[in-house]
């Protein structure tokens, strides 16, 4: 269960497999390569997903449209 970004390379550092700089630079260059991979999961162009840009999207709007795409779900 140790999964998680990080813990096998804080598991290596902890064993002596390596130095603890070399620990963080591939917990870094690990979570940069998910980072990666997450964009590739969710495309923009995608239609069954709809963005919000949080720094101007209101919590009302965002929870209004939640609601109203559950309220869709149950009548399906």
């Amino acid at each position: 269960a140790m999964s998680g970004l990080g813990y096998k390379q804080i598991g290596e550092y902890l064993q002596g497999e390596c130095d603890l700089p070399e620990a963080i630079r591939r917990i870094k260059s690990e979570t940069r390569q998910f980072v990666r991979r997450q964009g590739a999961w969710f495309r923009e162009s995608d239609p069954g997903i709809r963005w919000f840009d949080v720094r101007r999207a209101g919590v009302k709007e965002m929870v209004g449209v939640i609601e109203a795409w559950r309220g869709e779900q149950w009548r399906r």
